[in-house]
């Protein structure tokens, strides 16, 4: 027990000797290495300070460079302004000026666009009023012409009733004479015969009244015959008239047609007259719109093109200044 406690006594001294041996080394070990990096810090710090000194002269003359040709460009740029602002008082007053007589001219274009305008539809107007006149002219004509022609024809057609009717009467008094003068031989040839009866025996009356009916039965047919044949001269009349009624209906339906349609020739001959005028008058009102509208564009150009001239001679000189 004793010798174990001796033996761990003695480790423990050697343990205590190590230890502190290792201790002093590792403070020996911090001490260089403080004195190292103390060392390392100090030349770079040196190293910092150096190169700070050397970029803060740097800035310097860079900022007092920079601030030269700031002060430089200023004075420039106060005397560019300046002369721009001489440009632009020159170019305001010559834009000002190419405006007035732009304007002055587009008053002029619009001062006579009005008076051609005036004067188209007076021109217009007086067109249509020698239209009018002219077609009252020609339907009041027509309508003379038209009544003109229906009172001859109603006269015509009057005259050739008349004449008919003389003619039915002449035929329906020959027909009563021819008939009348049958009539009255009849009553000759009845009174002969009984007279010869009176005078002849029973037989010779019988053979006379057989031939009284013959001749009767003969009479009848004539008057038939007659009758039928007046009938049929009338029907002829009849229809020969009214052949010659259609016939003349028919050729002043015609002549009604031919002047209409001479009417409606002249009607529409006076109407393409007029639509052209009018058609000429709206191509003119189109051309002066069109005139007006390039004269806007044009006045439209020129205020962008004085402008952009503006604004290119101010970029163009500020451009330059700074190159």
């Amino acid at each position: 027990m004793e010798h174990l406690k001796e033996n761990f006594e003695r480790e423990k001294l050697h343990m205590q000797k190590v230890t502190e041996g290792q201790l002093r080394a590792a403070e020996e070990d911090k001490t260089n290495t403080q004195k190292a990096h103390e060392e390392k810090v100090q030349t770079l710090e040196a190293r910092l300070n150096k190169e700070m000194s050397l970029l803060k002269t740097h800035y310097e003359e860079k900022l007092h460079a920079e601030k030269s040709y700031s002060d430089r460009m200023e004075r420039t740029l106060y005397s560019q302004i300046s002369s721009l602002d001489e440009d632009k008082l020159r170019m305001q007053t010559l834009f000002k000026d190419q405006l007035e007589k732009a304007e002055s001219e587009k008053h002029a274009m619009k001062t006579e666009h009005e008076s051609q305008l005036k004067t188209a539809s007076a021109k217009l107007e007086t067109m249509k009023q020698t239209h009018n006149a002219q077609m009252q002219v020609v339907e009041s004509t027509l309508k003379t012409e038209v009544d003109r022609m229906q009172k001859q024809f109603d006269y015509k057609i009057q005259t050739m009733k008349e004449d008919l009717e003389e003619d039915r009467k002449a035929m329906q008094r020959a027909c009563d004479d021819q008939l009348e003068s049958m009539r009255n031989a009849m009553k000759e040839e009845r009174a002969r015969s009984e007279r010869r009866n009176a005078s002849e025996p029973e037989s010779s009356r019988e053979d006379l009244r057989e031939e009284r009916e013959a001749l009767e039965r003969r009479h009848d047919a004539e008057v038939m015959f007659l009758k039928n044949k007046m009938n049929e001269e009338r029907e002829k009349t009849a229809r020969r008239h009214e052949r010659h009624v259609n016939s003349m209906k028919e050729g002043h339906k015609e002549e009604v047609s031919a002047l209409k349609k001479l009417h409606e020739d002249r009607v529409e001959r006076l109407k393409d007259r007029l639509e052209d005028a009018v058609v000429r008058l709206e191509k003119r009102h189109e051309s002066m719109d069109k005139c007006q509208e390039r004269h806007d564009n044009q006045t439209a150009q020129g205020i962008d093109w004085f402008q952009r001239r503006i604004s290119g001679l101010m970029g163009n000189k500020l451009y330059q200044q700074l190159q």
